[in-house]
């Protein structure tokens, strides 16, 4: 367990199941510096220190997240990029990590959090969660939204989501693909235990590599993406977890 003292995360371990917290809720879990700071650590000792297979990102105070805290943008100094820089390297560690990754978005769910969500394996939503990208309407970019919202309603939707910043229900993001489930908002926990219990059990490695070949799907060509498939094939079926499947007696 990580006992380091952070104050805009919390991580709760239990067997083969990690709860990543967004601990902010007085401030809606607003994504700011020290936030950012604490997910790399986060994804670190995900990577290489937990026992967990499984992580669960969800927020407290009844809140995913409200998105980037704008605070951090000081009028006294210039505006730079380095901050979310360091944000869209803390989206890809996680996204990179090999466990399976589940977010559970609850209530407001806007900008950096639907970013959050997206660098996900999986989504889950309640019944009353609310996702919003509003980000041009306000003069800046959603960050790396740009790259995984189309490869996940289109790039039609995309463009229409991200033009218009209009918030989408619960319902309305599962039909288009944004997120994967949708349950009643007093039944929350029982269907994150029925998502993690579908994601049990978890191959790290072969997780990885899928993940890879996913997102090359759209711009590798058949030819490039079957060699890249076989050499990810053979890293997995010379692995310890294949070959000791094997090895198993067959079922009568």
């Amino acid at each position: 367990m990580n006992t380091r003292p952070w104050t805009r995360l919390r991580l709760e371990e239990k067997g083969p199941i990690c709860h990543l917290v967004l601990a902010r809720p007085e401030a809606g879990n607003r994504i700011d510096v020290a936030m950012v700071r604490e997910l790399e650590e986060a994804c670190y000792y995900l990577e290489d220190d937990s026992p967990a297979s499984l992580v669960v990102v969800r927020g407290s105070g009844g809140c995913f997240s409200e998105g980037i805290d704008l605070g951090e943008f000081w009028l006294d100094r210039p505006p730079d990029t380095h901050g979310l820089h360091r944000w869209e390297k803390a989206l890809r560690a996680l996204e990179r990590v090999k466990k399976a990754t589940l977010a559970v978005l609850e209530g407001t769910c806007r900008g950096g959090g639907v970013q959050l969500a997206l660098a996900c394996d999986v989504r889950l939503a309640s019944q009353s969660a609310r996702l919003t990208l509003d980000e041009v309407k306000m003069g800046f970019l959603p960050g790396m939204a740009t790259w995984r919202l189309p490869k996940f309603v289109g790039l039609g939707r995309a463009r229409e989501l991200l033009a218009t910043g209009r918030t989408v229900s619960a319902r309305e993001a599962r039909e288009i693909g944004l997120v994967d489930r949708v349950c009643q908002d007093s039944e929350t926990d029982q269907a994150t235990d029925r998502f993690l219990a579908d994601l049990l059990p978890v191959n790290g490695t072969a997780l990885a590599l899928t993940r890879r070949l996913l997102d090359e799907a759209f711009s590798t060509p058949y030819e490039t993406a079957v060699g890249n498939f076989l050499a990810a094939q053979s890293r997995c079926i010379t692995s310890d977890p294949f070959l000791q499947l094997c090895r198993r007696p067959p079922r009568d």
